[in-house]
């Protein structure tokens, strides 16, 4: 043990000392957080109404149809030409043409013609077509109900039904629909911490021709390889704590309570979090140390540990494209687990201690089975020497 705690500290010596290292480690718990608060801002802004002007030819045509749209805050802006070239140059959003027989259609009970003049291409205009065409189609349904009427006939005869919703879903609930990225951007701050250091005590020491003279020493392969192995899950642990102090952050300054979901990164929230996501560090550090073995120089063995690292990103598609309720037996799987126990706390259900405790064991069990096949590839000399 005193041997790996000596390498422990070598290696983290090292590491500390490596600022292109730290900076590529940091990238993710810094640009993961400042990404999903920038996201949450968009979506609020996308949900905030602004003022629409709504440029309309022939506005002096449908002047019941001038005064709904005005009362329910849109400026109406009549217009002697078609708003078609100022839609056309970004001027305005979008217009409206009310066509030459409107009036005559509209006082004989025919459908009357409008023309809703916009540019799909322009996103930022999406929000405000959308909002005018159901306020058009509010307006159509309730002059067809108001004929219906004049004639004698109930406007509920042609609405056989009414549908309603009632949404019993919780604001944490709701909340957790929109956080589902955090789960997968902390695994990864898990398995990307520290694969730097992976590569440079594996692969790296290999290609300089380090390596050989460690392993020369009085201590054991068994002690070198938990040495390292622990440096690598002590960098991980330190940005995943990181990263989980940037979510605190993004989350308090992020729009939530207008949006309808109060949701805040407790103290409490942050240690269950922690908690869960600790074990991961254990099981990714060894399975990356495992991969990087066999890497003949330090560009190979990120490549490897590049494509490796796609594993967080699997069981977030997959809960997201077919989502399912959470059971026993997914505490038995890496990276799943923690998804799953995640999604737990944003969602504030009560874990599971059985959950948590398999995932503690299962992951200190893949990773004492692959430190062990580490160990015994050190013993190797092709490993060793083949450079």
């Amino acid at each position: 043990m005193r041997f790996a705690l000596t390498v422990l500290k070598k290696e983290l010596g090292d590491h500390l000392r490596d600022r292109r290292s730290l900076l590529a480690a940091l990238v993710l718990p810094v640009s993961g957080p400042l990404c999903f608060a920038l996201l949450f801002f968009v979506l609020d802004g996308w949900m905030r109404e602004t003022p629409i002007v709504l440029p309309v030819q022939g506005a002096e045509r449908a002047p019941e149809l001038v005064r709904y749209l005005e009362g329910e805050g849109v400026t109406v802006q009549p217009q002697t030409e078609s708003p078609e070239s100022r839609v056309r140059s970004g001027q305005s959003k979008l217009g409206l043409i009310v066509d030459e027989d409107f009036g005559a259609h509209f006082r004989s009970g025919e459908p009357a013609a409008l023309t809703l003049v916009v540019d799909r291409s322009n996103t930022a205009a999406a929000k405000d077509i959308q909002r005018v065409q159901v306020l058009l189609l509010s307006w159509s349904q309730r002059l067809g109900a108001l004929r219906l009427f004049a004639r004698g006939v109930d406007p509920a005869v042609a609405q056989p039904m009414t549908i309603s919703e009632l949404d019993v879903a919780t604001p944490a609930q709701r909340a957790a629909q929109l956080l589902t990225m955090i789960p997968l951007f902390l695994m990864m701050a898990a398995f990307v911490g520290g694969m730097n250091l992976v590569i440079d005590v594996t692969a790296g020491e290999r290609e300089r021709g380090s390596l050989e003279p460690l392993l020369l020493t009085s201590a054991s392969r068994l002690s070198i390889v938990l040495g390292k192995w622990a440096a690598a899950v002590v960098a991980s642990i330190a940005i995943v704590a990181l990263c989980l102090v940037g979510f605190a952050v993004a989350l308090l300054v992020a729009p939530l309570d207008s949006l309808g979901v109060p949701f805040r990164l407790t103290w409490g929230r942050i240690g269950a979090m922690f908690a869960i996501l600790t074990p991961l560090t254990f099981v990714g550090a060894a399975l990356q140390m495992l991969v990087a073995t066999f890497a003949h120089s330090f560009k190979e063995a990120q490549t490897y540990l590049s494509l490796f690292n796609l594993a967080p990103t699997l069981p977030a598609v997959i809960v997201l494209l077919n989502p399912f309720d959470s059971a026993l037996w997914m505490s038995a799987v890496p990276v799943l687990s923690q998804q799953m126990l995640v999604l737990d706390v944003v969602k504030l259900t009560p874990l599971s201690p059985a959950s948590l405790a398999l995932t503690w064991l299962t992951s200190l069990a893949y990773s004492a089975v692959a430190l062990l096949v580490v160990e015994r590839l050190f013993h190797k000399e092709s490993i060793i020497y083949g450079r």
